[in-house]
């Protein structure tokens, strides 16, 4: 986890406890964006939301997410060439 993470996580728990100490209700939702976009062809998933009429902004964000993606391999000094990612979602970006 990184410090930003750790950081949200402490804020959390913070706003939790205080809220369960002063009764006051809290909704939680969490979303796994890898787990979501795992094994899902990204032009397969677009185009279905297309055909079941969801669009707009949405979908133009979702899209933009998952376009003009590459990956590639660094071991040490040595770095493979870009290859697109059709699929799946990385869940390291380094820089």
């Amino acid at each position: 986890m990184g410090m930003h993470q750790i950081d949200l996580l402490s804020q959390c728990l913070n706003d939790w406890t205080s809220n369960f100490d002063n009764h006051v209700t809290t909704d939680i939702v969490h979303l796994d964006y890898m787990k979501c976009f795992d094994t899902v062809c990204h032009k397969t998933l677009l185009y279905k939301l297309s055909k079941y009429g969801i669009s707009g902004s949405a979908v133009s964000w979702l899209e933009g997410f998952l376009s003009i993606r590459v990956q590639r391999v660094k071991v040490q000094n040595t770095s493979s060439p870009p290859v697109d990612v059709i699929s799946g979602v990385s869940n390291k970006v380094l820089f």
